[in-house]
């Protein structure tokens, strides 16, 4: 197979993984905004929705992706920084991605 042809088809795939694993992920909720504000409060819906669509389309081209509420906010802080240099995705994406999967993160007990 030609290298063009590799690039086409490998887009295509990741194209398909993460049309196929997008609507499974929650969508960002007004409650998962408010417990991300206390430490980002310039946050709005719209940016968790960014993460959420960076995060769909960054790590589903690697590994399936985990529900968000698989893993408690501190989890995530271990986790994104390590796959993102894994990666070699931006700081600026890294910090999208987390904004949304600690904001819809598991929540403590209470």
């Amino acid at each position: 197979m030609k290298t063009i042809e590799k690039v086409a088809t490998g887009g295509g795939l990741a194209f398909i993984l993460f049309s196929a694993c997008a609507p499974f992920l929650p969508g960002p909720t007004l409650d998962g905004l408010s417990r991300i504000q206390a430490d980002q409060p310039g946050l709005t819906l719209s940016d968790l929705q960014t993460g959420r669509h960076l995060y769909a389309a960054h790590c589903a081209s690697c590994h399936q992706l985990h529900l968000p509420s698989e893993k408690t906010p501190q989890a995530w802080e271990k986790i994104v920084p390590r796959m993102g240099e894994k990666g070699k995705i931006d700081q600026a994406t890294c910090d999208s991605i987390l904004a949304y999967l600690k904001a819809m993160g598991k929540k403590d007990s209470p």
